[in-house]
């Protein structure tokens, strides 16, 4: 194996949210610096895709080649047709409260879209506790989207990565909450065909040491 490696140059640098086109171009992010980023291993080049990301974090590539994102900043998920670069939003709000910054996401075969979303409040009265939330397509509504919330603080901490297994019946969620006497592991549940979620379950412990990321 060949290992190539750049280096990301700004004023603040944490990078996240890897994920790959179909002409095998990475994209990740620089949260505080507010980027999406380019990496064309086959070039060896390093660009910028966007700036002023709104301090974009989990990234994905949908089925039809449009980029996915979570952008923390403006609390919102949006899409952008990779060939326009049109965005569009498809979840800002929940509750007639804005979204707490959505962090990551998983895009099932269904055209489901489940992502969670943090830090927010404990008062769901006030605003958006953490969660995690689905959005269903549903052409019946304005719009043609439906957002649920699925999993809401207490009963998931800080919901963190998201992902779905390949054969669509599970849905994994890591919780990575930084206080004592709070939920660090990876969490499993059980995915129905119409998305809910059942049989909760901790597939791995990491408590009382670091818990994982995305």
């Amino acid at each position: 194996d060949v290992r190539v490696e750049t280096e990301v140059k700004d004023k603040k640098i944490f990078t996240e949210g890897p994920a790959v086109d179909r002409n095998g171009i990475v994209h990740f992010t620089n949260v505080p610096a507010e980027k999406i980023l380019r990496w064309d291993p086959a070039r060896k080049r390093l660009t910028v895709f966007r700036s002023n990301s709104r301090q974009a974090n989990g990234l994905l590539f949908d089925p039809l080649g449009r980029l996915l994102a979570c952008e923390g900043g403006a609390g919102r998920v949006t899409r952008t047709d990779m060939a326009s670069g049109q965005v569009e939003v498809l979840a800002d709000k929940f509750n007639k409260f804005p979204l707490a910054a959505p962090n990551d996401l998983a895009l099932l075969k269904s055209g489901r879209l489940f992502f969670t979303s943090r830090p927010g409040t404990n008062d769901p009265t006030k605003g958006n506790p953490n969660a995690v939330y689905r959005l269903d397509l549903d052409t019946r509504l304005p719009g043609g989207r439906i957002l649920h919330q699925v999993l809401t603080w207490p009963k998931v901490h800080m919901p963190n990565g998201i992902v779905c297994s390949p054969d669509g019946k599970t849905l994994y969620v890591i919780e990575a909450h930084p206080d004592a006497k709070h939920n660090r592991s990876i969490l499993a549940f059980d995915l129905a065909s119409d998305g809910s979620l059942s049989n909760r379950r901790t597939q791995v412990d990491f408590y009382p040491g670091r818990s994982g990321d995305g």
